[in-house]
C-alpha cells in the first residue's frame, strides 16, 4: 500500500468517525458525490442551521503544542465561510481524541508561546514536508488551546485509522 492510499484510509476514517459523532448529537450530514474535488467534506443541518467542516485525521506537531492543515485548504475555507460556517474537526492518533474550532475562532488568534527552539506566534504558515505525499507544502498551526476537545478515540477508531477500515465499516451502515 502506497503512502497515498495509506491517506485516504486515515481521511476516511476520521470523517466516518466525526459523522457518526454528529448524527449521535442530531445532525443530517450530507457529503458530496464520490470522486468528486470539493473544498469542504461535509455540510450538516439541525434544526434549521446548516454548517459546514472539514476534517483533519493527523496527530498535533511532537514538539509544538499546535496542529495545522495545509493555508491552500485555509484559504478555500475561508470563501466557505463567507456562506455557510465552518469549523475544522481533527481526528489526533496521538493526542487520542477529537477537537475542533469554529473558522471565526481561529480566525481570531493572536498569540505567542516561547517553545525551547523557539519563539511561535499564531497562527503561523511555515513550509512542512507532507510525509505521506512527499511534497512541501505551506501549513497554518493554530495551538491547542485554540481548540475544544470532544472526547477521546477508542480503541477501534484508532485501529481503523491505522489501516484496519474494518473496525469502522458496521459503524459506517
Amino acid at each position: 500500500m502506497n503512502n497515498f492510499t495509506k491517506c485516504l484510509i486515515k481521511g476516511d476514517a476520521g470523517e466516518v468517525i466525526i459523522d457518526n459523532l454528529l448524527k449521535e448529537m442530531g445532525y443530517y450530514v450530507y457529503s458530496p458525490p464520490d470522486g468528486k474535488n470539493h473544498p469542504i467534506d461535509r455540510l450538516c443541518l439541525k434544526s434549521y442551521e446548516v454548517n459546514a467542516y472539514d476534517v483533519k485525521t493527523k496527530p498535533r506537531r511532537n514538539d509544538y503544542r499546535d496542529s495545522g492543515y495545509d493555508y491552500i485548504d485555509h484559504c478555500k475555507y475561508i470563501k466557505v465561510n463567507d456562506s455557510v460556517k465552518v469549523s475544522i474537526f481533527f481526528v489526533d492518533t496521538l493526542t487520542k481524541s477529537i477537537y475542533w474550532a469554529k473558522l471565526d475562532d481561529l480566525l481570531d488568534i493572536s498569540e505567542s508561546f516561547d517553545y525551547p527552539r523557539r519563539k511561535v506566534t499564531y497562527p503561523s504558515r511555515e513550509w512542512a514536508y507532507n510525509h505521506e505525499t512527499g511534497c512541501k507544502v505551506e501549513v497554518i498551526y493554530f495551538p491547542l488551546s485554540a481548540f475544544r476537545t470532544i472526547r477521546s478515540l477508542t480503541e477501534d477508531e484508532i485501529e481503523a485509522i491505522n489501516g484496519l477500515p474494518e473496525k469502522l465499516k458496521e459503524a459506517k451502515k
